[in-house]
């Protein structure tokens, strides 16, 4: 996946999702998107990086990889 603003978008829906404990209601008022919208994007991710966002180990590691790179 190119690095444009699509990249970026996952990425932060991914960060928001762990910091609000995985729940997709409160990612998408943080973000003020639909909940759908957050479900749509956690499956793009999962199917560009096939990374389950479900699996705590997998979390873990993604967490702390966005964390480096975005701060």
């Amino acid at each position: 996946m190119p690095k444009d603003k699509n990249y970026y978008d996952l990425l932060k829906t991914v960060r928001v999702y762990f910091e609000k404990d995985m729940d997709i209601i409160e990612t998408a008022e943080r973000m003020t998107l639909h909940r759908n919208t957050i479900r749509y994007r956690l499956n793009k991710f999962k199917e560009v990086y096939d990374i389950d966002v479900s699996k705590p180990y997998e979390c873990m590691k993604l967490y702390i990889a966005i964390k480096l790179y975005m701060g």
